[in-house]
């Protein structure tokens, strides 16, 4: 349907359309594909620069911590602060600590006693439901080492990040000073290093705080601690998001998750995309106007060459087209003008002819000569086929008592079946043997009878050539022809088979006296042999073999070359000499006859008077060498 459509087109719909569809597919092709690598792009870009900032919120983080253990130890190491606690002043205490936790800004400040009882506990009002593990703190306060902590709290209440130290004197540990710092949306937007950016702590997958305030209002998933940053939807946006482990705490269960807007990106790429876009359709625009006026030029051109091809045609002689340039079409309206030159001086040499009368009926006398001769050669080719006629019609029946035979041994076996229950076991396997034994036997007359079919076949073909009359034929379309028509010979029963071709042909040559139907078999029958011969060398090898093919023609001034040279698997030199005799082939049975390259040596070098040479290395490739006259003159 596409193809009927596309022929009904004028010749510049046929040239514009193929060529705007390619430059226009290849130009959306590659903008598109611009466009994903710049969003894929743009994409890494800012996973990347999460993960940079999630080190420097660890980074933070850290400073966080030590700025909270600093806190306990300017508390811990007062000289007072140790004494009240020897002492359980906790009056003293009460009045000395107070103005320090407003100082430092804590939530929490408590002091144990070395036995674990709290001495003093000074608390925001917010983190009233705190509780902290008081075994825990007991043990690692006798220890006397520095300690952190997550401490949650109850729904609505922030949880708690504490740090314990030593309270020591000179001989012994008194006990500890533990002061704490709410995880607090004040204390993430202090570690944050980016407005637009938010973060959420995670403790067991409880959310402590957050600075994006929807965060806590809907449910979603953080990503796993150590995956790359991935997208996440919270609410109806979408965001990046990187986890970080806080592992320096002594809870596993502590985490912050990083979130930057995915909304920045979304609008560059659309923005990217609707460039593209517009792109696209300048781009297609341009290339059809351009097109549009290139087709236009180039087929006003060629109408004026129809124009003046028909006016040829009509007897005028005189009709010229004027050309200026070096293009394809000038070189073409050049030749024109040439053609009607020559056609306008041989008109005039038309008179001239009747002096060549005579010359020509000598001509006819040879030409009444060959025909002699040819008809000899008929007469041989009658008696092949006579021969081959007896032949084949005794063959025929031996194929069809073949076929009968193969049918009834299939019957004999079925009743052979049927009768089981009155046979003896023996008795039936022996019967069963003999009958297979007689099956296989039919089947090789069968085929044995189809490969003298074959031969049978050949021999005709081998008989007919020899009767055609030489014409004037263009060799190059002859070659090429045959060339084609062997391909699709050979797609036909193979559907994989492929070859590449290169060819080479001498337009000089020109016309050749030949006969067409018969060269054309001869170079049908070398190309059939160069193909399977690509063919099974690729079976063998597999994808690393590239089959090729490579045809030329060349002039020779009274003769003609043609080279046709494959890259299989060559001939031995052990039956070079036999190749052209007739019924002598190197492929397996019922794959070929032997009559091929014996037709082609008798329509070459004894219908033809030339010559063929091989040329070959074994494993590596072959080369027929075909030469010829040009002209009848030169046959002798």
């Amino acid at each position: 349907m596409l193809r009927k459509s596309y022929l009904k087109l004028p010749l510049r719909g046929k040239i514009l359309l193929p060529l705007l569809s390619v430059f226009l597919g290849m130009w959306i092709l590659g903008t598109l594909g611009f466009g994903y690598f710049v969003t894929n792009r743009l994409e890494k870009h800012m996973q990347e620069d999460i993960r940079d900032v999630s080190s420097v919120v660890l980074h933070a983080f850290e400073q966080e911590k030590e700025l909270l253990l600093l806190k306990a130890r300017l508390v811990a190491e007062r000289e007072d602060v140790s004494r009240m606690v020897a002492e359980g002043n906790t009056e003293q205490l009460f009045l000395t600590l107070l103005p320090l936790q407003a100082s430092f800004r804590l939530d929490l400040l408590q002091i144990i006693d070395n036995n674990g009882s709290v001495v003093l506990k000074l608390k925001q009002e917010a983190i009233a439901q705190v509780q902290l593990h008081d075994d825990l703190v007991n043990r690692i306060a006798r220890l006397g080492i520095d300690w952190f902590d997550f401490v949650a709290a109850e729904e609505n209440s922030p949880s708690l990040l504490v740090g314990l130290t030593s309270v020591k004197s000179s001989h012994k540990i008194l006990g500890g000073v533990i002061v704490g710092t709410a995880i607090s949306e004040e204390f993430l937007t202090k570690i944050r290093t980016r407005k637009n950016q938010h973060l959420v702590a995670f403790y067991d997958s409880q959310i402590m705080a957050s600075t994006l305030a929807k965060a806590k209002r809907v449910s979603w998933q953080p990503p796993p601690v150590g995956s790359p940053p991935v997208r996440v939807v919270i609410g109806e946006e979408s965001y990046i998001a990187k986890t970080l482990e806080l592992g320096n705490t002594n809870n596993a269960g502590g985490k912050l998750v990083l979130l930057k807007p995915f909304a920045p990106l979304d609008q560059a790429q659309q923005q990217l995309w609707a460039s593209i876009s517009f792109f696209c359709l300048q781009g297609a625009l341009i290339t059809t106007i351009v097109g549009v006026r290139v087709t236009g030029w180039l087929t006003s051109r060629i109408f004026d060459l129809t124009w003046a091809t028909q006016e040829l045609a009509n007897g005028d002689l005189n009709t010229r087209i004027s050309v200026s340039g070096k293009d394809e079409v000038v070189i073409l309206a050049q030749t024109f003008n040439l053609m009607a030159e020559q056609l306008a001086e041989r008109d005039k040499k038309i008179s001239l002819q009747v002096q060549q009368l005579e010359q020509t009926l000598q001509q006819l006398k040879a030409a009444h000569k060959q025909i002699i001769a040819q008809e000899k050669l008929a007469s041989m080719g009658s008696l092949t086929t006579g021969i081959a006629h007896e032949i084949r019609n005794p063959l025929n029946l031996i194929n069809g008592l073949a076929d009968v035979s193969l049918d009834l041994t299939q019957e004999l076996i079925a009743e052979i079946e049927n009768q089981l229950a009155q046979l003896d076991a023996q008795e039936v396997d022996y019967i069963k043997e003999l009958v297979t034994e007689l099956r296989e036997n039919a089947i090789q007359i069968h085929q044995q009878g189809q490969r003298t079919e074959g031969i049978i076949q050949g021999m005709l073909m081998h008989a007919r050539h020899g009767s055609g009359q030489r014409e004037l034929a263009d060799i190059n379309a002859l070659l090429d022809k045959a060339m084609h028509l062997s391909y699709r010979g050979m797609q036909v029963t193979d559907n994989s088979f492929h070859v590449d071709i290169e060819s080479d042909y001498d337009q000089s040559i020109g016309s050749v006296a030949i006969v067409p139907q018969d060269i054309s078999r001869a170079l049908l029958n070398i190309i059939n042999n160069a193909f399977y011969s690509v063919q099974e060398k690729k079976k063998a090898i597999g994808k690393e073999f590239t089959p090729l093919l490579t045809v030329s023609t060349k002039n020779l001034g009274n003769k003609v070359e043609i080279s046709i040279r494959d890259n299989g698997e060559g001939v031995s030199p052990d039956v070079i000499d036999n190749i052209f005799h007739a019924f002598f082939t190197t492929k397996p049975p019922g794959k070929g006859t032997g009559l091929g390259l014996s037709f082609t040596h008798d329509i070459i070098v004894g219908q033809h008077q030339g010559e063929i040479k091989l040329e070959t290395e074994l494993g590596k490739y072959a080369e027929f060498i075909l030469t010829f006259p040009k002209s009848a003159s030169d046959y002798h």
